[in-house]
């Protein structure tokens, strides 16, 4: 294919309105057109900005997961040590809502719920105004969505089988600096990736997007399949 064929496929997927994505017989990417890319979070346009950078000590964390360990980097309840929360009855493919304080233990004791792996509920809740700041978090298993609201500012992600919901607030500032979206296995963000200190992506308008083409498709798309 010529550089000037390539030049006119990209063109002509990327005028349409669905997702359009072609992989050869191993699965790796050949054509990712842009709705493609904002379907499955590898692009930002229109969305909430903010920098990239990594999470520090003192950071606000905010975490709703529907099912510890499968899709979160393999969070576990050592990982969760790091908020404060220390709770041996914590296990994995159990849901949580937690709320705590990054690596300064002591500063302020976490506030979490649980539900038990297998439960029958259809929403785990919880409302609060943690360090003056009001939150609230909720999953719904139901519908299959995870909400965090920070003051006015909401973030949602949908899933289908599990999903780690994340948002991050300054330490000292008290605003967001980190928020969850679709493709961060792709892009290294799970929560257990961002509470290692590993340095997320910005995300806005003309931030820089995941060259996908040669990489393999079910990198991509874990959280929604």
């Amino acid at each position: 294919m010529s550089l000037n064929s390539e030049s006119y496929v990209k063109m002509f997927t990327d005028m349409m309105s669905e997702g359009f994505i072609v992989i050869d017989n191993e699965g790796k990417i050949q054509i990712y057109n842009n709705k493609a890319k904002e379907i499955f979070g590898i692009s930002y346009d229109g969305q909430i900005n903010h920098d990239k950078g990594k999470i520090n000590i003192g950071d606000i964390v905010i975490i709703g997961d529907n099912s510890i360990g499968q899709d979160d980097g393999k969070m576990d309840s050592d990982s969760l040590k790091s908020l404060g929360v220390k709770d041996n009855n914590i296990d994995m493919g159990d849901s949580i809502i937690v709320i705590g304080v990054f690596g300064k233990d002591g500063m302020a004791d976490p506030v979490f719920k649980t539900l038990k792996n297998g439960h029958k509920e259809d929403v785990l809740k919880l409302k609060t105004s943690y360090l003056e700041v009001d939150i609230e978090v909720e999953i719904d298993f139901v519908n299959k969505i995870i909400s965090i609201k920070v003051r006015d500012e909401e973030f949602t992600l949908n899933y289908i089988n599990a999903i780690g919901h994340m948002v991050v607030l300054d330490g000292v500032t008290k605003q967001m600096k980190f928020y969850q979206s679709h493709g961060y296995t792709a892009r290294g963000e799970s929560i257990n990736d961002i509470l290692k200190g590993r340095e997320y992506r910005a995300k806005g308008k003309n931030t820089e997007t995941l060259d996908v083409i040669g990489k393999n498709i079910l990198k991509y798309t874990n959280q929604i399949l």
